[in-house]
């Protein structure tokens, strides 16, 4: 009984005796279903087959990080529909930015379903040259290979890196004013360069560095 359980608990498996049985003792999920109910006694629905076959089709970058704490069919569910909502695409993107060691299955689902945000994330990134910061050392060590990757491991949106990086690509002059710049401020900087361009800025930055060594953000 325990390991009849166990092949309708775990998708993987299910898909796998699926697969071993179709063309030989089935041909679809409906008389797979009907056969594993009457003949060895796996209460399983062709629904939940289906599902089985879907989540073990999915890339080995996403099935990869549940090899120690494997996949039950609420995982299996929850991989599915973000799938469907948001690409496969976006899920491998997650899962190549995560280490699963140490981490709950739930855990795990969270992040690469896109539901997972870091603690304190929203907080430690409101500072748009910190953000920018960590998404270049995270290109350099290879922690991701896109703005996308970044975001889905950040847990920030990926037009909010976007943001920071033209905040920290202004003049040096300019950001030495605003040592604790906010992303709004950034933003009106930007602006402000595109505007007047960049020689002006960092000419009125560095006349305003010489008659006020610092300004706050109330001043800008």
């Amino acid at each position: 009984m325990h390991k009849e359980h166990t092949h309708a608990a775990d998708p993987l498996r299910l898909a796998a005796l699926y697969h071993a049985g179709k063309g030989i003792h089935w041909s679809s999920y409906r008389q797979a279903a009907v056969v594993l109910s009457e003949k060895l006694k796996i209460k399983v629905g062709f629904a939940r087959i289906r599902e089985a076959v879907a989540v073990s089709e999915l890339p080995t970058e996403i099935l990869a990080i549940f090899s120690e704490v494997g996949i039950v069919n609420k995982t299996a569910r929850e991989l599915l529909k973000a799938a469907k909502a948001h690409g496969v695409a976006s899920l491998v993107d997650r899962a190549r930015t995560l280490d699963p060691r140490g981490k709950s299955r739930a855990q795990l689902s969270a992040h690469v379903c896109g539901k997972h945000v870091l603690v304190g994330s929203k907080q430690q990134y409101s500072n748009p040259l910190l953000l920018a910061d960590t998404y270049r050392k995270g290109l350099a060590e290879g922690r991701w290979v896109s703005m996308t990757g970044a975001a889905a491991h950040l847990g920030v949106h990926r037009q909010t890196i976007a943001r920071a990086n033209a905040i920290a690509s202004l003049p040096g002059e300019l950001l030495d004013l605003f040592p604790a710049i906010s992303t709004e401020m950034g933003e009106r900087l930007v602006c402000s360069v595109k505007i007047r361009g960049m020689k002006k800025m960092r000419a009125l930055a560095i006349e305003a560095g010489r008659a006020i060594p610092r300004l706050s953000q109330d001043d800008g």
